[in-house]
């Protein structure tokens, strides 16, 4: 069993979400996929740098993805040391991956998925059940 270290000393814990991408302006849903940060992901993320600056930050994780990968570098202090895991990443679409949430919305397996009265086909995982977008 392993032994977990106890401290009097308080924690903190500063979150960061990813700046804007192409995707995120055009409502398509990313999770998985490694879509860049836009120009204003960019400068939202070199608009966050000063925000943070004189904090002190022991380590910083983010999920592998470039869009959230370049808002850490973009936007931490110097010298901060980065670690990329996989294990940050967002939930998985499946097949609505790049699809618009007004297409989603209006896809039928979804709105099955969403129905509570339906077989509860999962949308993303019961791919080859699941009627296509034509």
């Amino acid at each position: 069993m392993t032994e977990l270290a106890v401290t009097e000393e308080p924690l903190h814990l500063t979150l960061v979400r990813h700046g804007a991408t192409d995707w995120n302006g055009a409502g398509r849903w990313q999770g998985w996929s490694d879509t860049p940060l836009g120009p204003v992901g960019e400068e939202q993320a070199a608009r966050l740098r000063p925000r943070l600056a004189g904090r002190p930050f022991d380590r910083a994780f983010s999920s592998d993805l470039a869009r959230a990968a370049r808002t850490a570098e973009l936007s931490l202090p110097a010298g901060t040391p980065l670690t990329l895991d996989v294990r940050l990443r967002e939930l998985h679409f499946g097949r609505f991956e790049g699809v618009t949430t007004d297409d989603v919305l209006h896809d039928v397996g979804y709105a099955q998925w969403q129905d509570r009265k339906s077989t509860r086909l999962n949308p993303v995982t019961d791919v080859s059940r699941m009627p296509s977008f034509a």
